[in-house]
């Protein structure tokens, strides 16, 4: 039985799936990872990283030999990570992660300027602290003399793709998320390597996200216990593999993906402008975009709500059948409790890293059940502004595809569907991102012929529909909640301006 390995670099942990050339999923293999915290900074330490990458790829060649013969491994990987490294490859700094929100003011001056309009519009990417770009301007002016040293400024899958390859590459999918990447011409976008300070050098070789290598190290072959015939393909980001994981391929349909933050993406041939400059366009593969906004309140609202308010931490390996327990307790609205969850600044649609969280109409008539009920119907409102922007430009989204963690909650599906209004399909895979960078293998080494076709490996879909009642409600909600927000914006400025 031919098989293949997606692997998935993420924010908190490194993922494998191993798959067969019909599509079915065999086998998963999971390392956690934690980040490094503090104030605005989130780090991580790109060796530990590796080393988890290492272990998922060394375990999952393993149980492939075990049951069949190895033909293929691609990757996906989180996306706007960004590291300096020197001329041997050696890190020189922790890399930033997409959460990290220290270069606000550098993203504030640049939108001002009269050239990020076009930044966005041939890159495709927001101006935001979230952005490479961003991050990278302010490392030239925070850290001027390590700057000028630094050989290269890479993402986490690049140095991993180093290490295993010894070549800077960095995959059309990625590239296009750093907001220094011009989406149509396929090269480095010249006014923003301009503000960025750099040279295309600095940079990685931009290739497809079909571009493979074979592992030319002996002392790697050895330790994965495979030979040199193995192609690795560098696949792409994690949003654009989890569209092709969940089969979300055409138009008015979306994928939503809540994990450590979350997202709304839909597909298309070709990306149209945005004006109010809410929505990314990232690469897929052979002419297909992936079109959303990112969120970067997910999951990590609910992790921040059971350890801070609940004083009972999350377990990386629990279920949230609580959460269902806890939230069924209380009626849609949360007794007209909102809560808006903009714990660490927020993405789109606002893109205002500013912003902070707020639990508006709180009473002694609310518990924790209500609390954690507006969490998630909080973090449902801000998903659906996304999806209201992602229809403002492309038109009517039918049917959700709901990829993450938070599947494994129901209650918390039903939520956002009711939110929504929307019909939602979940398969009860979580692991979205490492199957698509595994489809994508299928179908750079031919055993399937168009992308399309992975629409038919994804089976025993559960179809969540709406309560219309509780949608009629939440309308009303949701209209608040956008209120809320446009009350508070102008105070959120001069609130991080104050003392601590």
């Amino acid at each position: 039985m031919q098989l293949v390995i997606g692997i998935d670099i993420g924010t908190t942990n490194c993922k494998a799936v191993i798959i067969n050339t019909a599509g079915g999923i065999l086998r998963e293999v999971r390392v956690g990872y934690e980040n490094e915290d503090s104030a605005a900074a989130t780090e991580q330490n790109a060796a530990i990283v590796l080393k988890a990458v290492m272990v998922v790829l060394k375990k999952a060649i393993a149980l492939c030999q075990a049951e069949g013969q190895l033909c293929a491994i691609s990757f996906s990987a989180a996306m706007h990570s960004i590291l300096m490294v020197d001329e041997s490859g050696n890190a020189l700094t922790p890399a930033i992660t997409w959460a990290d929100s220290r270069s606000e003011g550098q993203a504030s001056r640049l939108s001002a300027k009269h050239e990020s309009e076009l930044i966005y519009r041939q890159t495709g990417t927001p101006i935001h602290p979230m952005s490479p770009l961003c991050k990278i301007i302010w490392w030239k002016e925070m850290e001027p003399e390590l700057f000028k040293s630094a050989y290269k400024f890479i993402s986490l899958k690049e140095w991993v793709w180093y290490k295993l390859f010894g070549t800077f590459a960095i995959d059309h999918s990625i590239a296009s998320a750093t907001g220094l990447f011009d989406i149509y011409s396929l090269s480095w976008c010249p006014e923003a390597m301009e503000q960025a300070g750099l040279k295309a050098p600095q940079l990685s070789t931009p290739v497809s996200t079909m571009y493979k290598e074979i592992l030319q190290n002996e002392a790697l072959c050895r330790e994965f216990n495979i030979d040199h015939s193995i192609p690795f393909y560098i696949g792409g980001s994690d949003g654009c593999m989890a569209n092709l994981g969940t089969g979300v391929l055409s138009t008015g349909t979306a994928a939503i993906t809540i994990g450590t933050s979350g997202a709304v993406r839909t597909t298309v041939s070709k990306p149209i402008y945005d004006k109010d400059h809410r929505l990314f366009n990232y690469i897929l593969a052979n002419d297909l975009f992936i079109s959303g906004g990112p969120i970067n309140n997910g999951g990590i609202i609910l992790q921040w709500f059971a350890g801070n308010i609940l004083k009972e931490p999350l377990k990386s390996n629990g279920g949230l059948d609580w959460v269902d327990a806890m939230a069924s307790r209380v009626s849609a609205g949360a007794e007209r409790l909102i809560f808006l969850p903009y714990l660490l600044g927020e993405r789109a649609p606002i893109w205002n890293a500013n912003a902070r969280g707020i639990f508006f109409g709180l009473s002694t008539n609310h518990t924790d059940n209500h609390m954690l009920r507006a969490v998630l119907e909080g973090i449902s409102y801000s998903l659906k502004d996304v999806m209201i922007a992602i229809e403002d430009v492309y038109g009517p989204i039918d049917t959700v595809y709901a990829s993450g963690g938070f599947i494994q909650s129901k209650g918390w599906v039903q939520i956002l569907s009711d939110v929504l209004g929307k019909k939602i399909m979940i398969n009860n895979k979580e692991d979205a991102s490492a199957i698509g960078a595994a489809y994508l293998a299928l179908f750079a080494e031919g055993y399937i012929k168009d992308l399309n076709a992975v629409k038919g490996f994804i089976h025993s879909l559960e179809e969540i529909v709406p309560d219309k009642k509780n949608h009629l409600l939440y309308q009303q909600y949701f209209k608040l909640y956008r209120q809320i927000y446009k009350s508070a914006k102008e105070l959120y400025e001069p609130l991080q301006a104050l003392p601590q």
